[in-house]
């Protein structure tokens, strides 16, 4: 997923629009979101990778916004952050 941090509300609208059509896009992008975030949190000395992670969390939560992802994934993406956290 490339692209500038700025365009993150333009993509996750488009990928709402998308979701209208197509569920198993929506679905698929959920899941690489959240794989993006959770292999950024196993490595948390890269440098590219924590840039990447709050791109990644930034477009889950304009997907939430967008309503394309309901609460329950939001607070499972936050029980994520803080789990990897105490760490």
């Amino acid at each position: 997923m490339k692209g500038r941090f700025v365009q993150v509300q333009l993509l996750a609208s488009l990928a709402a629009a998308l979701g209208r059509y197509r569920d198993s896009f929506t679905v698929s992008l959920v899941d690489l979101l959240l794989e993006a975030i959770r292999a950024g949190l196993e490595q948390p000395s890269a440098w590219d990778a924590y840039q990447q992670r709050v791109a990644a969390a930034r477009l889950f939560a304009e997907l939430y916004a967008w309503q394309v992802v309901k609460s329950t994934h939001l607070f499972y993406l936050l029980y994520l952050l803080i789990q990897f956290g105490a760490r």
